[in-house]
């Protein structure tokens, strides 16, 4: 066989698995999300079918990104299911082949879309933003109603102690908070006091609180007609901190997290973010070679079978796994560099085993003349 034919055949039947996954799960994604937007915003006056529509089509790529694992590890299985069916992996077999070279290309060829799709997040964002704008167009007044039932929070902490605001409605444009609550702890974050405002407004490095009051733990309320309170994330910094990481492209990711750690504000969710882009590839890669590995020795309905079931159960089981280390990430339970590398090396792991199990050793090799497979019962 000549050098290069075995890694381009493979590597455009994984490529072609994965466009026709994603291309079927997309027109699913398109379809239900309009008829949720339709059914959601129908109701306003700005509502139209082109612009849902539109909203739809630029928030697909955000869906896309989030079920891609389980696309290749699915267009894996079934592309090389395919060509144990029809008897080319036993040729490939029996011509020395070992299933690490056989799989190696859909491999690459994961990991080489995780890379593209890593670098286009900030097209992506930049997307999602677009449709997020939209819905604000079609369905300002039920996100006003949303946004007055659900305080946003925030804290800052330093030296001193941690401060915690909470406001009811909130204007980063204008500077100002309205219905908002500051929660003061020392620096053994023991209750301090509590100030509550009708509304603040920043400017100079901190809060200026209208038709404030005062309380401490072992007095009375006290009021203040004006009162400063000082902090030094500016609104801008705050709005960036309340944004959605999926509207954040990996090259801006770094930036924020710099800022929030400036700050004192939390970062877990920017920093997995970013790592999970950075480990994307190599996660698409062990994904696309356990998948092949598991369809390797496929034949007949009960093999089919078989591989579907094995397929469901490994892609929730995969699923699963990075939705905790993610969430473990995001609170700060675990390292984000774990939180997203950790995956990889659970699917690396089973993938190799898998695909040990299925090699046979010749014992030849090592001079004594039988062959075994680990985790195979013995042969009678």
């Amino acid at each position: 066989m000549r050098p290069g034919v075995l890694e381009s055949y493979m590597a455009v039947r994984q490529a072609k698995a994965m466009a026709l996954v994603l291309g079927i799960v997309g027109a699913i994604v398109v379809i239900i999300d309009f008829a949720s937007v339709a059914a959601r915003a129908s109701q306003f006056p700005g509502f139209t079918a082109p612009l849902a529509l539109a909203s739809t089509i630029l928030e697909m790529p955000t869906h896309l990104f989030v079920i891609l694992p389980l696309a290749t590890i699915a267009a894996a299985m079934g592309a090389v299911a395919v060509l144990a069916q029809r008897g080319e992996i036993t040729v490939l077999r029996a011509a020395g082949l070992s299933p690490w070279r056989i799989l190696a290309p859909a491999a690459a060829t994961a990991f080489v879309i995780g890379v593209a799709v890593t670098a286009a997040s900030p097209l992506t964002a930049a997307a999602l933003s677009r449709s997020r704008a939209i819905d604000v167009d079609m369905s300002a007044a039920m996100l006003q109603s949303r946004l007055r039932q659900s305080p946003q929070w925030f804290a800052q902490s330093g030296g001193d102690g941690l401060t915690v605001i909470g406001a009811r409605r909130s204007d980063f444009a204008r500077a100002t908070l309205s219905d908002v609550v500051f929660l003061r702890f020392d620096a053994e974050r023991r209750f301090v006091e509590r100030l509550d405002a009708g509304r603040a407004e920043w400017s100079d490095g901190a809060w200026h609180l209208e038709r404030a009051t005062r309380s401490h733990p072992a007095a009375a309320a006290e009021p203040l007609a004006l009162a400063a309170f000082p902090w030094q994330a500016g609104p801008q910094v705050l709005a960036r901190g309340f944004a959605d990481v999926q509207q954040i492209g990996v090259f801006d990711l770094p930036a924020e997290i710099d800022a929030a750690r400036s700050t004192g504000m939390a970062s877990g969710r920017q920093q997995a973010r970013f790592h999970g882009f950075l480990a994307l590839p190599f996660l698409l890669a062990a994904l696309a070679m356990t998948g092949g590995a598991v369809s390797l020795r496929l034949s007949g309905r009960a093999g089919a079978a078989m591989l579907v079931g094995a397929g469901l159960a490994l892609s929730f089981a995969m699923h699963v796994t990075g939705v905790i280390f993610n969430a473990l990430a995001v609170v700060g339970a675990l390292p984000a560099l774990a939180g997203a590398w950790f995956p990889v090396a659970i699917v690396a792991l089973t993938g190799a085993l898998i695909i040990i199990n299925r090699e046979e050793i010749q014992g030849s090799e090592a001079g004594s003349g039988v062959s075994f497979a680990l985790f195979r019962p013995r042969q009678r």
